[in-house]
């Protein structure tokens, strides 16, 4: 017999079962510009709106077993989708994410238009 792969990332079955909305949900508040973050909110919304991501972070799997110690990208990216998929405003300020940039890699700049 062949030798077992290694084990998947996330169980294929799971994935499945989130490849489309569990709900009907309607758009949701927009992100609001702190200052040329547009094109980092235009992958936030993105990454918000994909059906497995969102279903994910909306059942909190990750921050529930993360143990990060101090700033975590994917635990303020959870709770930034759960916001925008909860939250009646018009708008949300994802300040601790552009606030974070440099974290995520040195060159990314808050002010600069590349920050995507």
């Amino acid at each position: 017999p062949a030798p077992a792969g290694p084990a998947p990332l996330f169980p294929p079955e799971r994935l499945l079962g989130m490849l489309g909305w569990s709900s009907v949900r309607g758009a949701g508040p927009g992100l609001s510009n702190l200052g040329q973050t547009c094109f980092m909110n235009a992958a936030l919304q993105a990454l918000a709106h994909l059906p497995p991501l969102a279903q994910l972070c909306l059942s909190r799997h990750h921050s529930r077993g993360c143990r990060v110690l101090g700033w975590c990208a994917y635990c303020e990216l959870e709770a930034l989708i759960v916001e925008l998929h909860g939250s009646a405003a018009r708008s949300l300020a994802p300040t601790a994410m552009a606030g974070k940039l440099r974290l995520i890699a040195r060159h990314f700049r808050p002010d600069r238009p590349q920050d995507a």
